[in-house]
């Protein structure tokens, strides 16, 4: 995915931006110029109100697109959302909040609020403890949901808050002379 922040402080990390889905490079040049407008993002939603992503460029293209605190939004003290520093897409953040407090209620074995700041803690306390993610029965949980149909959602949620944006193909490796043959 693109850095969006950092990209917006170091111009020359826009270049992969006219390859994320959706773009092109007319809409990614576009989408450049506001930002850099703008000086810094903190929401993945401000791509729509903000800076004039249509609905389906935005559905297409969110996964790709990286808001975190670096760049200029690094000193600010707005508040950044850290699922949008993952590639979970924003329809699916109500799936991850659940999962990430369901694990954060088993760990602490307390009952929590369902407030937001409730729900940011856990997922902050998800993505520090990778550990108790690694023991999520995935298919367990999903059947235990009544959300079986989700279940490969639920995987890659996972995956995403134990390490967001990780390369999870296996590393290359030179063929042997049997494999070539």
């Amino acid at each position: 995915g693109v850095d969006i922040n950092l990209a917006i402080s170091h111009e020359w990390l826009f270049a992969p931006l006219q390859f994320i889905s959706g773009l092109g490079p007319r809409k990614a040049a576009s989408l450049q110029r506001s930002l850099v407008r703008a000086g810094a993002i903190f929401t993945r939603k401000d791509f729509v109100t903000v800076h004039g992503l249509g609905k389906k460029v935005f559905v297409n293209s969110v996964g790709f697109l990286r808001v975190r605190r670096s760049g200029l939004a690094a000193s600010s003290s707005q508040f950044i959302d850290l699922l949008d520093d993952t590639r979970i897409h924003p329809e699916s953040y109500n799936l991850a909040q659940e999962l990430a407090k369901d694990v954060y209620d088993e760990d602490i074995r307390g009952d929590t609020d369902d407030d937001d700041d409730a729900l940011e803690m856990a997922i902050e306390h998800v993505r520090d403890r990778p550990s108790i993610l690694r023991s999520l029965d995935v298919d367990e949980y999903a059947n235990g949901k009544n959300r079986a149909n989700k279940r490969e959602t639920f995987y890659d949620i996972k995956r995403e808050l134990m390490q967001g944006f990780q390369d999870w193909r296996k590393q290359y490796e030179e063929p042997s002379q049997d494999d070539e043959f």
